[in-house]
């Protein structure tokens, strides 16, 4: 039986087992992160999860948080059940504590993932900057699952833990991802870094490839979860065959408008806040071709007042604001971070000259293109 799902402006039709992913990470009860965080997005990425657990988390007397680690034979049981169940499409590891574990995770991707993208985002420690791993658990990182990589997803934090000196600037990172490439990882992805001027950058390098994304909301990319829902979703997207840049830039949208801007649904406005999150994703698959309200209206099937009386309630903001500043905020990353002239990103972000473009740009950010770039 096809599954068909809308996607990033495409319809993507999958057998049901054509597209399994596999997770290897620690459970987190929460829902936040961690395995059921993983399992989440697979699913409304159109994967079919398959999973390995190696820890779990619960929390303890006020708030506290207790991690226990799976024994061995435990995680070595569930690798060894997926030997009959097929080659996943692709894999994403997170947390693998101990020797022990990492040594046979890495032994699984290397016997049984041959060819297989392998994501590896290994939480070497927390948002909050408590370690999960320890020394010589980030060794053998280091050693055996960094190799295994075909994109190493990291904090600075956790690079600077890795390397062994500081990862901050544009520079650094640039060069701790020249360091880790060199330590086997075909691609590295550092996320963390902050500029003067406030914005939160990341690094994407690889063959041919360095690119920087940018972002004034730094306080929405550090929400606990946000790394490892953004490395399933790459998963994902590389399981359909995307490539690497690609398969990033996708995960991207679809983590900024599903977890960075997206509100919090409660349990007396469950259906408000998810057509809010419904016009937040919609915006992120098409700000390239329409900044017009009653487009997004259509597409959630209410009316453009409705739409108003739903973001004034939320954020405050107008349907037209929230779009204006998703559109501002892309260009500015453009502009920062390419040599595409100002025409060719006015025809980028749908805009039919530079001119429209540019009084656009004036109106909702108080900023002409070319002052923004001179910045």
């Amino acid at each position: 039986m096809s599954l068909g799902l809308w996607l990033g402006g495409e319809m993507l039709f999958c057998m049901n087992q054509t597209l399994s992913i596999l997770s290897i990470t620690a459970s987190d009860s929460t829902g936040s992160s961690g395995m059921q965080a993983d399992v989440r997005t697979i699913c409304e990425m159109g994967g079919i999860p398959f999973s390995v657990i190696t820890s779990v988390s619960t929390m303890g007397f006020l708030g506290k948080k207790y991690i226990h680690d799976l024994p061995q034979d435990i995680v070595d049981s569930q690798l060894g059940l997926l030997l009959n169940s097929g080659r996943p499409r692709a894999v994403k590891v997170g947390v693998v504590p101990g020797i022990g574990l990492i040594s046979a995770v890495s032994e699984f991707l290397g016997s049984r993932c041959e060819g297989i993208p392998v994501v590896l985002s290994p939480g070497i420690m927390m948002s909050d900057g408590y370690r999960l791993l320890h020394d010589e658990d980030v060794d053998s990182v280091h050693r055996l699952l960094i190799p295994r990589a075909t994109l190493l997803v990291l904090q600075c934090g956790e690079a600077q833990v890795l390397l062994n000196r500081p990862v901050a600037t544009d520079e650094d990172m640039l060069s701790a991802a020249r360091s880790l490439c060199r330590s086997g990882a075909r691609w590295v992805m550092l996320r963390g870094g902050v500029r003067p001027d406030g914005r939160c950058i990341a690094l994407l390098y690889g063959p041919g490839t360095c690119r920087y994304f940018a972002s004034y909301n730094i306080e929405g990319w550090r929400q606990h979860g946000v790394t490892g829902t953004l490395t399933a979703a790459i998963a994902v997207r590389l399981g359909m065959g995307d490539d690497v840049p690609a398969a990033v830039t996708k995960a991207h949208d679809y983590v900024h408008a599903r977890v960075v801007y997206a509100v919090s649904p409660d349990a007396r406005h469950l259906r408000p806040s998810a057509l809010y999150n419904q016009f937040l994703s919609l915006v992120a698959q098409h700000y390239r071709t329409s900044h017009d309200v009653a487009f997004y209206a259509d597409k959630l099937s209410v009316s453009t007042r409705y739409l108003s009386q739903l973001t004034n309630r939320y954020v405050g903001k107008s349907p037209k604001v929230v779009i204006a500043e998703y559109v501002v905020q892309e260009a500015r990353v453009l502009l920062d971070t390419t040599t595409l002239s100002i025409q060719q990103i006015s025809f980028r972000l749908g805009f039919p000259d530079q001119a429209a473009f540019s009084k656009f740009v004036k109106i909702y950010s108080g900023q002409t293109p070319s002052q923004m770039r001179s910045r």
